[in-house]
């Protein structure tokens, strides 16, 4: 079955704005269907969403370069109200909204850095950042080291990357924005589209153990990776060889553009891009 993806994009409110008058902002939704065209999507939701019923106005719709749906709505409550009616009249609607925070990961951690202590290091690397961050996860490296990941406002996130670096402890370690990788939800792969997938149907496997029934969140089985088929790992962590692969080269890839940029060969990819 399909699978839409509906994101929502709020632009940052503008400055300057005169005194009284309200800061509702703008928003955008972005709805995107694994396997169908822009037409077949466009007129899915057409016939499913009654926007006079929820007495939402669209200021126009595109088609954005991935082929996705976009909707601009002008008023941010009637984009989060358009957000939800979406999501409520179309099955298996996996609704998104975009927010100001970014995704960070830290490696190399020293291994008895608990998650209060590194908290502390993170606020020592920026004193404005106060409780604005997220430990999403906090976990063993093989190596004896700790890898965390963290969430965090954009600009604070801006400020912790300039360099690369972040002293947590009494080492500096890695720190870069997540890589997203491209995923296939029919094979539960990495590297291409559902779309662009013609082989067996794995969607309905649990991503942890590879089996029917339940979704990761309640799985109490050991992991198997679906795509090497073996015990010991899932198929979407770093312990996976082949996902690990994937994120290096991105790594690799991003790197190799921003010293380019420096050196004046080329455009920098921005860190922030999604």
């Amino acid at each position: 079955m399909a699978i839409c993806t509906v994101t929502m994009i709020i632009k940052p409110e503008r400055k300057n704005i005169k005194p009284g008058r309200p800061r509702t902002g703008t928003g955008k939704i972005i709805v995107n269907a694994e396997g169908k065209t822009y037409a077949e999507l466009l007129k899915r939701v057409k016939n499913n969403v009654n926007i006079q019923q929820a007495g939402i106005d669209i200021n126009s719709i595109k088609r954005t370069q991935k082929g996705d749906l976009l909707l601009d709505v002008s008023d941010r409550e009637k984009a989060m109200k358009l957000k939800e009616t979406i999501n409520s009249n179309l099955e298996d609607v996996k609704v998104i909204q975009k927010t100001n925070e970014i995704t960070l990961h830290i490696t190399d951690i020293d291994g008895d850095i608990e998650e209060n202590e590194l908290k502390e290091e993170i606020k020592k690397n920026n004193n404005d950042i106060g409780d604005n961050i997220q430990i999403l996860a906090l976990r063993q490296m093989r190596n004896g080291n700790k890898a965390a990941t963290i969430k965090t406002e954009r600009k604070f996130a801006e400020e912790l990357l300039k360099t690369g670096k972040i002293r947590i402890g009494w080492v500096h370690c890695e720190i870069r924005k997540r890589i997203r990788i491209t995923r296939c939800f029919r094979c539960l792969g990495y590297g291409h589209r559902t779309g662009e997938y013609q082989g067996e149907d794995k969607s309905d496997l649990c991503i942890k153990c590879g089996k029917r029934g339940h979704v990761a969140k309640d799985c109490n089985s050991p992991p198997y990776c679906t795509t090497c088929n073996r015990d010991g790992h899932r198929a979407d962590q770093m312990g996976c060889p082949t996902f690990r692969k994937l994120i290096n080269q991105e790594s690799r890839r991003r790197a190799n553009r921003r010293n380019a940029y420096r050196n004046g060969d080329g455009p920098q990819d921005s860190v922030f891009t999604n």
